[in-house]
């Protein structure tokens, strides 16, 4: 993580008008992406999530060597029943194991939710019922990118956003 960056970013914010124009927008894309459910923001936070190239690359190797994991209890599971027993599944469950859907993968829907902080890198779950993060990521990357005061000067930061579902 970038602290210069974050202090950088503060700095600009603390430019009232600066700030208030940019709430005004992240709010107006927000509700323009239709990312505002039951009158809540999809991301309340005016910042994003600055994070280095290093640890956005070290951040994808860990979650794809956790994914591989993942996928490999799945072919284990549906290879062998005594496995399903194991993982607690339900009888709906099982049933639905053994239905093929056409697909080897895992879920092409689901995501890793997790976060980063200064000293750690955590997994929260395997999200399966909200498919659509993938995409209110992308809408949320277009929507912060466009506010005023991303640019931090002379500096390229790749950012993240911390999306609080």
């Amino acid at each position: 993580m970038f602290p210069e960056a974050v202090a950088r970013y503060h700095d600009l914010l603390a430019n009232h008008d600066l700030a208030e124009s940019s709430r005004a927008m992240l709010d107006e894309g927000l509700e323009r992406a239709k990312l505002v459910f039951g009158g809540r923001r999809l991301s309340p936070y005016l910042r994003p999530h600055f994070v280095s190239e290093e640890d956005f690359a070290r951040i994808t190797r860990i979650c794809e060597i956790v994914w591989s994991a993942i996928q490999k209890v799945k072919d284990a599971a549906v290879a062998d029943s005594k496995i399903i027993d194991d993982l607690g599944l339900t009888r709906i469950e099982k049933e639905l194991v053994q239905i093929d859907p056409g697909y080897t993968a895992v879920s092409p829907t689901s995501r890793l939710d997790s976060f980063l902080t200064e000293s750690a890198y955590s997994f929260v779950e395997l999200n399966g019922e909200s498919p659509a993060g993938i995409a209110y990521a992308d809408a949320a990357y277009e929507i912060f990118s466009s506010l005023p005061g991303i640019c931090l000067g002379d500096r390229l930061y790749t950012f993240r956003f911390a999306i609080d579902l």
